[in-house]
C-alpha cells in the first residue's frame, strides 16, 4: 500500500512539473507582440538650448517643470508634517535591537515632537537658521531626528561619509563652517575631538551612544561641548521654541562628494530642489508609487542623496521606514524580519544576491531549471513592457 502511494504521489509530481516546466517554456519563447513606442530607445532624451547641456526626456511635457507634487509638501519639514497626517499618525520610523525579531516604531508626531525638542536644544546651544549641523553616523532614527530638527529650524545640514578620511573631514567642517556635530558612537566622537584644533568653528558634539568619564574629560580638555542625544532633547523640551520654518529657495543641505577627484566637494542643495526631485520620479512611477502602506529598509548611507530621497519620498505619503541593524553582512535577517516593500539597491548589493541565489539554485538540477526560465520569462516580459504587478504598457492588442 505504502509502496502504491510512494508511486502515485511520485506520479503527479512528475506531471505537475512537466506541466509547469512547458508553460513557462511557452511563457518565456512565445513571440511578443508590436509594441507602439513614442520615442526612440535609442534616443530617450533631448538637450535643451543653454551653456548647462540640461537634457530632458522625451516624455516630459512641454510645460514647467513639477516643483512638488502636493501643496502642502514644498518643504521637507512639511513633508514630514503631511505624512503624519495621511498616515493618521502612522509609524514613521523603526529599529531593531541586535538578536530582535520584532522592530520597534517611532510615530510621525512622536518624530516631529521630538525632531522640535532636539531643535530647540540647537538654538539654546547658540545655534540659529542658517547654521550648518554635520551628522557623522550610519543610519538610524537619531540621524532623521536631527534632520528634521535642523529643516524646522531653518538650519543645513551636512552629512558625513565614514570613508572620507581625516583630512576630507576636516575640510569639510572648515569649508561649511560646521559648528555642531552628531555622531553615533565614542570612537567617531575621539576622533573629531583630536583633530579639534584644525576645526576651530567646531564647537558641539551630540553622541547617541552613551559617554564615558573619560571622553567627557577629553572634550573638556579641548573646549568641546559634548553632550547625549537624549540630553540635547531633554535640553530642548526645557527651553521650548517656536519653529522657524525654511521657505522652498532655503538651503536644507550640502551633500559632499566622495573625493574620487580631488577633495570632496560640496554641492548645495535646497527645500526645492529635492522635493522637486522626488516629486517628478513619484509621478513617473504613477500607481507603483510608494504610498501609506509601504515601508522601507534603510541601509545605503544618508550621506548619499538617493537613500535620502527615497525617504522623502516615503514620509510625504505617510509610509515608514526601518533601519537595518549596522552590519551589511546580516542584512538578509533584516529583510526578513522587516519584509520591506520599497528597497533602495545600488549594483554591488543586487549582485551579491544573483550570486547567492546562483549558488543555490546550482545546488540542484531541478531548482536550477526552474530559476532560468523563470528569467527567460521575465525577460520577455520586459520585451513585451510588462513592468510590475504584470501591468502591460502601451501594447497594442
Amino acid at each position: 500500500m505504502d509502496s502504491s502511494l510512494q508511486y502515485i504521489c511520485g506520479s503527479i509530481a512528475a506531471a505537475v512539473t512537466g506541466a509547469v516546466a512547458t508553460a513557462a517554456f511557452y511563457i518565456a519563447t512565445r513571440p511578443p507582440p508590436k509594441i507602439k513606442r513614442n520615442f526612440d530607445l535609442n534616443s530617450q532624451s533631448e538637450e535643451l538650448s543653454g551653456l548647462d547641456h540640461v537634457r530632458i526626456s522625451h516624455l516630459t511635457p512641454k510645460a514647467p517643470h513639477v516643483s512638488y507634487l502636493f501643496e502642502d509638501a514644498q518643504t521637507l519639514h512639511e513633508c514630514m508634517v503631511r505624512g503624519a497626517r495621511v498616515s493618521g499618525n502612522g509609524p514613521c520610523l523603526g529599529w531593531r535591537e541586535k538578536g530582535s525579531d520584532e522592530y520597534q516604531w517611532v510615530h510621525y508626531k512622536e518624530v516631529l515632537e521630538r525632531a522640535k525638542n532636539f531643535g530647540a536644544g540647537l538654538l539654546h546651544k547658540k545655534l540659529k537658521s542658517g547654521s550648518f549641523v554635520g551628522i557623522y553616523s550610519l543610519n538610524n532614527v537619531e540621524c532623521v531626528l536631527t534632520e528634521y530638527a535642523c529643516y524646522g529650524r531653518s538650519m543645513s545640514i551636512v552629512p558625513i561619509y565614514d570613508t572620507l578620511g581625516p583630512k576630507a573631514f576636516t575640510l569639510v567642517v572648515n569649508e561649511a563652517e560646521i559648528s555642531a556635530v552628531i555622531c553615533d558612537n565614542e570612537e567617531k566622537t575621539l576622533a573629531l575631538i583630536n583633530d579639534k584644533n584644525e576645526m576651530p568653528t567646531l564647537k558641539l558634539i551630540v553622541q547617541v551612544a552613551p559617554i564615558s568619564a573619560s571622553a567627557k574629560e577629553k572634550a573638556k580638555h579641548f573646549d568641546v561641548d559634548l553632550m547625549s542625544f537624549k540630553e540635547m532633547e531633554e535640553l530642548g523640551r526645557a527651553h521650548p521654541q517656536n519653529l522657524n520654518p525654511p521657505k522652498p529657495e532655503t538651503l536644507a543641505t550640502v551633500c559632499y562628494t566622495s573625493g574620487t577627484t580631488g577633495s570632496p566637494k560640496g554641492v548645495m542643495l535646497t527645500h526645492k530642489s529635492i522635493v522637486a526631485n522626488v516629486s517628478a520620479v513619484m509621478l513617473q512611477l504613477g500607481e507603483t508609487a510608494p504610498g501609506s502602506s509601504d515601508t522601507m529598509l534603510s541601509f545605503l548611507p544618508l550621506a548619499h542623496m538617493f537613500e535620502r530621497c527615497c525617504q522623502v519620498g516615503l514620509f510625504m505619503t505617510g509610509g515608514k521606514t526601518g533601519f537595518y541593524q549596522g552590519d551589511i553582512r546580516k542584512l538578509n535577517e533584516d529583510f526578513r524580519t522587516l519584509r520591506p516593500t520599497v528597497i533602495p539597491c545600488v549594483p554591488r548589493l543586487l549582485n551579491r544576491m544573483f550570486d547567492k541565489i546562483q549558488e543555490e539554485a546550482n545546488s540542484n538540477k531541478l531548482k536550477k531549471m526552474l530559476l532560468s526560465m523563470a528569467i527567460e520569462s521575465k525577460k520577455a516580459e520586459l520585451e513585451r513592457y510588462i513592468g510590475l504587478n504584470n501591468l502591460e504598457l502601451q501594447a497594442v492588442k
